[in-house]
């Protein structure tokens, strides 16, 4: 992972599919059968990733995954969701108490 999420490290792409190439063909008997997924499977698929995006880390969706526990933690119950997030920011907008970035709409 650190040759894809390096920029200079391009020249090592080849070297890196073979060892996600192993690890894919060895996952079940390290971590079990009932442990394969497509997520596993979707690690041949990232070095195409690198060449396409650049470094693994430019191309991320982590920070929108990380925001994800704000908007978790705006609802009370599993009911309507997005009515209560409206709330919640209406709240915000009027008292506020937590942090909920007005630029979200």
């Amino acid at each position: 992972m650190i040759i894809l999420l390096s920029p200079n490290k391009s020249d090592f792409t080849e070297y890196a599919q073979q060892l996600i190439e192993y690890f894919v063909r060895t996952f079940d008997q390290i971590y079990g059968n009932y442990n394969v997924s497509h997520n596993v499977h979707g690690l041949l698929h990232i070095i195409t990733d690198y060449h396409n995006f650049g470094p693994l880390d430019q191309c991320s969706c982590y920070p929108f995954e990380n925001y994800m526990k704000v908007l978790k933690s705006a609802l009370r119950k599993h009911e309507k969701p997005l009515q209560q997030f409206i709330h919640r920011y209406e709240e915000q907008c009027n008292f506020p108490k937590k942090k909920i970035p007005k630029n979200l709409f």
